[in-house]
């Protein structure tokens, strides 16, 4: 009894193990969770979680890295000094196409934006300002 739940332990981890180029894009785009290389066999995959745990001795761990994620990318100075969650910069498109609405959202969201008022006249600049700030 102890040998087929072994076995089938190890089956169940290495259906886990993405071989494939799209099972491999989406393991690596999980930026939440951790990202397991495994060797089996001759292939290569990738997994989120540590099969080696379960006993499965046909995967060798090639690598293991920690989750990222977004709020980790960047300059964690660049975030404390404009206090924004992300190291990230939106908007500024010339012309207001970067709306408004736009820019409130990113502030609600804590992501540093700017509005593009290029070629912009002057009063419709002041309004989007005023609304902006509101």
């Amino acid at each position: 009894m102890t040998i087929s739940k072994d076995i089938n332990i190890q089956k169940n981890s290495l259906d886990e193990v993405s071989f494939d180029r799209e099972g491999i894009k989406s393991k690596l785009l999980n930026l939440d969770r951790p990202c397991y290389v495994f060797k089996v066999g001759k292939q290569i995959g990738i997994a989120n979680r540590d099969i080696n745990n379960e006993r499965s001795s046909e995967a060798e761990l090639l690598l293991q890295l920690p989750p990222l994620p977004p709020q980790q990318l960047g300059d964690a100075n660049f975030r404390t000094f404009h206090g924004v969650k992300y190291a990230y910069v939106a908007g500024a498109m010339a012309s207001g196409i970067s709306s408004e609405e736009l820019v409130i959202a990113l502030g609600r969201e804590k992501i540093l934006s700017s509005f593009g008022a290029g070629g912009l006249q002057p009063s419709r600049t002041e309004a989007a300002i005023h609304r902006i700030q509101l």
